[in-house]
């Protein structure tokens, strides 16, 4: 009888513990979730306050890469005609490293001569690609060939050289196209065929300036005559074509890709032969 009393008198503590137990831990878990849950919500609070801090840091860098540019171009006749070319460009970001080439530019209608590197290094398209870290329109058979590169920094306000703003790359093509010369008797001297395809880039650094400079450049080229818009089905893009009024044998396709300017440049060479090298480019 002792035997079985303290038997039952057993139970009822250890059911006493177990209980005891149960809600001990039922505690202890609601208390790690509450924690789990807090360090959940931490954690976001933590990001977001970082995605708006990051934001209000490059918010100036930001606002200048959704800069939607509309490509114009002046024909050079004295009403002083400018046509919108129906191309859109903007900035590219290009790495804080990139080689400086400028030797030679002008600001504010003077020219501000830069001091040249004692041996200018000459590079490859394929490593004026890959330095500025995205990618160039280009014939296949130019991925190795040395290219004309330079760049424009100056800061008309600080009036120094800082960040790159302006990059330019040309890419000489003559040798994708037959020798065809005349004879200038007046002159003594012959005008023969050529062709170049050069890229402007606008970099992160780039500023309003910047851009009417880059349609400047293509107004300054006066007296042109618009011909017929082609619309490339390689690059899905609208190629403005103009020859020159006192030489249509200078014949120039431009048009914008991803952001970048090209100018294919040509003197004697036929338009379907321009047409070839745009739906050729990758």
């Amino acid at each position: 009888m002792k035997d079985k009393n303290f038997i039952n008198a057993f139970k009822k503590i250890n059911v006493s513990n177990n209980l005891e137990r149960n809600i001990l831990n039922m505690t202890v878990n609601k208390e790690v979730k509450k924690r789990k849950f807090k360090l959940a919500y931490l954690a976001i609070i933590a990001v977001l306050i970082t995605g708006f801090s990051l934001s209000f840091v490059y918010a100036k860098e930001i606002k200048g890469l959704i800069k939607d540019w509309s490509l114009k171009i002046g024909l050079g006749d004295e009403e002083g005609t400018v046509v919108d070319s129906k191309n859109k460009f903007g900035n590219k970001i290009v790495p804080d490293d990139i080689k400086i080439q400028e030797t030679q530019n002008i600001v504010d209608g003077h020219y501000v001569i830069v001091e040249e590197p004692e041996e200018p290094e000459k590079m490859t398209f394929r490593e004026v690609e890959n330095m500025l870290g995205f990618n160039i329109l280009n014939l296949e058979q130019y991925f190795d060939k040395e290219v004309d590169y330079d760049t424009f920094s100056y800061d008309a306000k600080t009036k120094k050289y800082g960040k790159p703003k302006r990059v330019y790359i040309g890419i000489d093509m003559n040798d994708y196209v037959d020798k065809n010369c005349k004879y200038i008797s007046e002159e003594n001297s012959y005008d023969c065929s050529y062709i170049d395809l050069t890229a402007k880039i606008l970099t992160q650094y780039a500023d309003e300036r910047d851009f009417k400079t880059v349609e400047e450049e293509i107004a300054c080229e006066g007296d042109k005559i618009l011909e017929e818009t082609y619309h490339s089905k390689n690059l899905d893009v609208d190629v403005t074509f103009y020859t020159k009024g006192y030489d249509s044998n200078l014949q120039t396709a431009i048009f914008t890709y991803d952001n970048i300017v090209y100018s294919l440049h040509s003197n004697r060479v036929t338009r379907e032969k321009l047409i070839e090298i745009i739906e050729n480019l990758k």
